[in-house]
């Protein structure tokens, strides 16, 4: 399990299949506590991380019925609703994958989703006190220093335990059966530009619960 102990847990996925490991972390209860009190530590944490997810501009659809599942076609544009807008019951999402293997070729996966019913699946939110905002000093210089591994890209480490809980369309994304790991997979986002500090928020229950992270979270079926 990811919480399990950073060392041990590296060990393990030396030694076995990604696919076992991933079916495990997928029928695995999930503990809002333990994630959250890990949080600090899995934040960033590119060694470890399933996918790394780069945030893309949401765009108006042209055609929301077509689900495509592997395309290597030019990307659909998305839209979200108006500020103001009654959130949308049922999505469509179709997201870039840029493999990690130089031999399997970018593509693009489709799924259309009923985000209330996804959101059902997952637990309400912890309560914590705010902060005043999310501040890279707040966490040890270990996880600084694992961010700085990604410090030339803008995709963003996201551990499936973390998207399972708290962003359930994200994590069908990583569980479909063509993801796999360490891929990038840009994400169209109502705010994208909000993204990081949307897994900051996620992971450590830290910073100021925007308006930006709140329509990012509530876009992949997420609860605040």
């Amino acid at each position: 399990m990811l919480l399990a102990g950073l060392s041990d847990d590296g060990d393990r996925r030396q030694s076995v299949p990604f696919n076992a490991r991933r079916a495990s972390k997928v029928t695995q209860p999930v503990s809002l506590e333990g994630l959250r009190a890990w949080g600090h530590v899995y934040y960033g944490d590119a060694k470890n991380a399933d996918v790394f997810v780069n945030a893309v501009a949401l765009r108006r659809t042209s055609d929301a019925s077509t689900a495509s599942e592997h395309s290597n076609t030019d990307e659909t544009p998305q839209h979200s609703p108006n500020p103001g807008q009654q959130p949308r019951r049922h999505s469509v999402v179709r997201a870039r994958v840029r493999p990690r293997n130089i031999d399997r070729k970018p593509f693009l996966i489709q799924r259309e989703f009923d985000l209330t019913e996804l959101r059902s699946t997952i637990s309400e939110p912890l309560r914590t006190p705010s902060t005043p905002g999310f501040r890279q000093g707040n966490f040890p210089i270990s996880i600084r220093e694992s961010r700085a591994l990604r410090a030339s890209s803008t995709a963003v480490p996201v551990h499936l335990e973390y998207a399972r809980a708290h962003l359930p369309v994200l994590a069908a994304l990583i569980v479909s059966g063509h993801v796999r790991e360490g891929d990038v997979i840009d994400l169209p986002l109502p705010q994208p530009e909000a993204w990081t500090n949307t897994v900051a928020y996620v992971y450590t229950g830290q910073g100021e619960l925007t308006d930006a992270i709140r329509e990012n979270i509530l876009h992949l079926a997420g609860k605040v």
